[in-house]
């Protein structure tokens, strides 16, 4: 948990770059998280409406004084984001849902069925499914996917992510199975 709370900390930080940013710069610099799913791109048009419907990030900017308030609108957005998901036919559809719903992600994935899951990874991309699996086998905390190409990966005891480009990442991931071999 305090692992996802430093994951999410980090995106939100990114976030309040990118607003302080020129427009211009911020093209290469828009975050994508994908630790369960793939990647499209999101115009900055979309980006900025997803930043003005998600009450998660809206409440993480204002302080609460109750916890059930609180509540509420995050269980409305697993179940909005969950249903997104279950009705999701592309990648694109996938991701944009994400991206839309970033805090609430892995809650929203507990709320699919088993095969509802299995639907959905199928139409995730190799370099996707290899962190996901690194992931899963404690290889990696997490990662993100930059619209550059380039996927922002989370290792434990380093303070920022390892940047690694779309096209080295499996030889990447396959490479860190390899040094967890030798060193366990």
């Amino acid at each position: 948990m305090i692992e996802d709370q430093a994951i999410a900390d980090y995106h939100a930080k990114i976030k309040s770059q990118e607003k302080e940013q020129p427009q211009e710069e911020t093209a290469e610099s828009k975050v994508v998280e994908s630790s369960m799913l793939p990647q499209l791109e999101t115009s900055p048009t979309e980006r900025e409406k997803a930043l003005e419907v998600n009450p998660r990030l809206k409440q993480n900017e204002q302080t609460s004084t109750s916890n059930t308030t609180e509540q509420q609108p995050v269980e409305e957005e697993v179940l909005m984001l969950a249903e997104k998901l279950k009705s999701a036919t592309s990648y694109y559809q996938i991701r944009s849902a994400i991206y839309r719903h970033l805090a609430v992600k892995d809650e929203a994935w507990k709320q699919l069925f088993p095969e509802e899951q299995l639907r959905i990874e199928r139409l995730l991309t190799q370099e996707v499914l290899a962190l996901k699996t690194a992931r899963e086998a404690g290889l990696i905390i997490d990662y993100y996917e930059l619209e550059t190409g380039w996927f922002q990966v989370f290792i434990a005891g380093e303070d920022k992510p390892v940047s690694i480009s779309k096209s080295n990442v499996i030889s990447w991931v396959q490479e860190q199975e390899r040094l967890n071999c030798v060193t366990t």
